[in-house]
């Protein structure tokens, strides 16, 4: 009875809105929006070298750098930067807390997150084009394994970006791609040294200068300021 009455009101709902909709507006023109985005997960791409078990190199347009909330830790907090790409070919994304991940399939035009850490963090031409204000660029990235740091094993990338570019309109227009200063002082050094000049405002909107999370001073443009010995 329980589930007769859920899909009741179900179908309520919808002559509901169905009555009340603008004209020239349908029901079946809705989609949901505002859910989290799949993580294209170094770890699950690699998948350990099996071959038949990697998923696709990620083929996509290079769109924008997200920030998720930042991560406690006992050797420091960390904030995880991302690129957001909107794929021209289908692959797998994950969502979901890490104890209770789901595999998802992402479809070609939707938009999948990039691990910006690793080898990847440091490849100038892609954090370059990551902050490119007027054009979006194609690029085509693959895991290929990993090579031991000091502080860990750390991703590795191959980058290749197509020469063509498209203009940042539609889709691909971001409001703000510069990052703002209350951002860059929980950022981490390593992090912020490895973002281009044009990732950071120009002018402190909100705060003049600060600290970042490791202590060190950052100016109105967002760069930080060497400590003198």
């Amino acid at each position: 009875m329980g589930d007769d009455m859920s899909e009741k009101n179900v179908k309520s709902e919808k002559i509901v809105d169905a009555a009340y909709m603008p004209k020239g507006f349908r029901e079946e023109d809705f989609k949901d929006v505002g859910g989290l985005t799949p993580i294209y997960k170094p770890k699950n791409a690699y998948a350990g070298g099996d071959a038949s078990k990697k998923w696709a190199p990620v083929l996509g347009w290079i769109v924008n750098m997200e920030v998720l909330p930042t991560i406690e830790r006992d050797d420091g907090d960390w904030t995880p930067l991302q690129a957001r790409m909107i794929l021209c070919s289908p692959n797998k994304g994950v969502r979901g807390p890490r104890t209770k991940e789901d595999i998802l399939d992402v479809a070609p035009g939707e938009s999948i997150l990039v691990p910006l850490s690793g080898s990847l963090l440091y490849n100038r031409p892609f954090m370059v084009a990551l902050f490119d204000p007027k054009n979006v660029h194609l690029a085509r990235l693959t895991v290929t394994g990993q090579q031991a740091m000091e502080l860990g094993d750390m991703w590795t990338w191959r980058v290749q970006k197509n020469d063509q570019t498209r203009e940042r309109a539609g889709v691909f227009a971001v409001p703000e791609l510069r990052i703002p200063p209350e951002i860059v002082s929980i950022l981490d050094e390593k992090q912020i040294k490895a973002l281009p000049q044009t990732a950071f405002m120009r002018e402190a909107r909100m705060l003049p200068m600060g600290r970042t999370a490791s202590g060190h001073v950052y100016d109105k443009d967002g760069v930080v300021q060497e400590r003198s010995s």
